[in-house]
């Protein structure tokens, strides 16, 4: 993880207007199943958690434990298996040294059924080309940005299925004057350039493994007793 401290960024009327449109589509995530205990990763403040609709929660920063409950490394989670109903990986997969790791590891501390909820941004977006040029070694751009179809190669190699895949928030990159006058590019995207949102919203169900139920043979082995032993049987005498 490169050593990325925790952005102003966040604090501006876009990124505000973009956080809130994550906490909608987090909102509607967690209502696919009861959530007791959640993960939360991020590079942000926590202003996108859902709080009542999830149970517990766990918020881990990646770079100090002003914003979180704790610091915790990207490629070894402190966690054991099995133990979420959801991770949420909010703009971390940008900034992780490998992505790969990330991934498996909130794999690993789901529970089976569990829901794996990525935000990244989008590299295909009006968001990145209007201003990404000029501010290179700034954040959020400073990050690797992937795309819907990355993000959706990666996830293939552990076990479960894709649940859902979009982009949200389609408006360029300017102040809070012009965001209210573009609001119309929100449901104008949604129809017109759906891949090309600023924000990409993967969601992923962890595979459950069934019981399978153990078949008996139709006969029983009779064993084989000492001769001296009675044999037992369920006949009886009248």
């Amino acid at each position: 993880m490169s050593n990325v401290s925790i952005p102003s960024w966040h604090k501006t009327p876009f990124a505000q207007a973009v956080l809130a449109t994550e906490k909608q589509h987090v909102a509607q995530c967690c209502q696919r199943q009861a959530v007791d205990h959640a993960l939360w990763l991020s590079q942000w403040p926590h202003d996108s958690l859902p709080k009542s609709m999830i149970g517990k929660t766990i918020r881990c920063d990646v770079a100090s434990a002003t914003q979180g409950d704790c610091v915790t490394d990207l490629a070894a989670l402190p966690f054991v298996h099995d133990h979420f109903d959801l991770v949420c990986l909010q703009h971390v997969l940008e900034y992780a040294e490998c992505s790969h790791a990330l991934l498996s590891e909130a794999h690993r501390v789901l529970k089976p059924g569990g829901l794996l909820c990525v935000l990244t941004f989008n590299p295909l977006s009006l968001m990145n080309v209007t201003h990404s040029w000029f501010h290179r070694k700034q954040m959020p751009w400073s990050g690797q940005f992937y795309t819907l179809f990355s993000l959706k190669r990666q996830l293939r190699s552990l076990s479960g299925s894709l649940v859902s895949a979009k982009t949200a928030f389609y408006r360029p990159y300017c102040q809070s004057s012009c965001l209210r006058r573009l609001t119309c590019l929100e449901w104008m995207g949604e129809l017109l350039w759906p891949a090309f949102g600023a924000v990409n919203i993967v969601v992923f169900r962890k595979e459950v493994i069934p019981l399978s139920a153990l078949r008996l043979g139709n006969r029983v082995q009779r064993l084989n007793l000492d001769k001296r032993l009675i044999e037992p049987t369920s006949r009886t005498r009248t």
